[in-house]
């Protein structure tokens, strides 16, 4: 499914942290609740679209193994822990800029970043519970790697969003 780049930021830290069931031997039914996560059963689901763009069509049958996706996002507050524990730089970070919604399109603005997600004069500090924003896939993946997670397939994260009932929106 296509994604604006809006979307594209929610899907990588909004539903983006699933482990596959290799992963998860050798960890307890309680750590995995404790993380809040949720399992997925394995099966078939309808993915893509015939309503939405080229790349979406045709829906098509998908079998996938079952996993586990996290239940929340991933806060600022989250994601400060791991700044704090690798001395990671973000994309934005390291370019200087971030990509930032105005209005209908989408703008480079300089200074926004993880922390300062609408440029230099913004802030997160009353936001540490709100999911984190500007973060790269390149990002995404190092702090799943991190989190001892991984980045989900497109098929994962849609089967999840879809849900049991096959919901077009999460």
């Amino acid at each position: 499914m296509i994604l604006s780049r809006f979307s594209l930021i929610l899907w990588l830290f909004g539903f983006l942290f699933f482990l596959s069931s290799d992963t998860f031997i050798g960890k307890t039914a309680a750590v995995v609740a404790e993380e809040e996560m949720v399992f997925v059963p394995a099966g078939e689901f309808l993915m893509g679209s015939e309503n939405g763009d080229a790349d979406e069509k045709p829906s098509h049958r998908v079998f996938l193994d079952a996993f586990f996706i996290d239940k929340y996002e991933v806060t600022n507050a989250r994601f400060q822990e791991f700044i704090h524990a690798t001395k990671y730089a973000t994309d934005a970070e390291k370019t200087g800029s971030g990509s930032v919604l105005a209005g209908s399109s989408w703008k480079e603005v300089k200074g926004a970043h993880w922390r300062a997600p609408y440029g230099a004069e913004s802030n997160i500090s009353d936001k540490m519970n709100h999911p984190v924003g500007q973060i790269s896939w390149n990002d995404a993946k190092v702090y799943c790697e991190w989190a001892g997670k991984r980045l989900p397939t497109e098929a994962e994260w849609e089967k999840a969003a879809r849900g049991t009932d096959g919901r077009k929106n999460p």
